[in-house]
């Protein structure tokens, strides 16, 4: 199994191989889409080889492309905490907390300096809704039971989050 990270020094967009394609684990950051296509395309991966994004959580630099990628790969599945969908809708990952280190705190101030202190990312353009078991379904797509892992491995369009 390939493991590729077409990311990044700062953000990491992390590719693994199943069966039948690939898994994409977060986008990145909203201007990174260009620079993750060329890194795919360096590993021979288009986007129609894509068949789940595993989405960690509703940040800037996780989920920044995801409309963008919903859009070049119509079939994809994405798995996510139900949780992570307010934060998807609005477009702005709450920063409560603040920096755990000095050096997160150094880095975040530096990436202000750049238009991103404000942890704002596209909100999502298509709809995502929570299906019965708490997935997130996009329309037109129908339910199939499995795992995460099974639902990408088998193109089954449905997608178990995690909690």
């Amino acid at each position: 199994m390939r493991i590729i990270n077409v990311g990044d020094r700062v953000m990491n967009t992390w590719i693994y191989e199943i069966p039948d394609g690939y898994v994409m684990i977060d986008t990145g950051y909203p201007s990174k889409l260009k620079s993750v296509e060329k890194r795919m395309k360096r590993h021979g991966i288009r986007w129609a080889d894509i068949r789940c994004l595993f989405l960690t959580h509703a940040h800037d630099d996780h989920a920044g492309f995801l409309n963008e990628l919903m859009e070049k790969c119509p079939h994809i599945s994405v798995i996510a905490n139900p949780d992570s969908l307010p934060v998807l809708r609005k477009g702005q990952n709450p920063f409560i907390g603040g920096c755990s280190t000095l050096k997160a705190f150094l880095f975040c101030k530096c990436m202000s300096l750049w238009g991103k202190g404000k942890h704002l990312f596209p909100p999502i353009s298509e709809p995502l809704t929570i299906g019965s078991c708490g997935s997130h379904k996009r329309p037109g797509r129908p339910w199939k039971h499995g795992s995460a892992a099974r639902s990408c491995s088998r193109r089954v369009t449905r997608a178990i989050p995690f909690h």
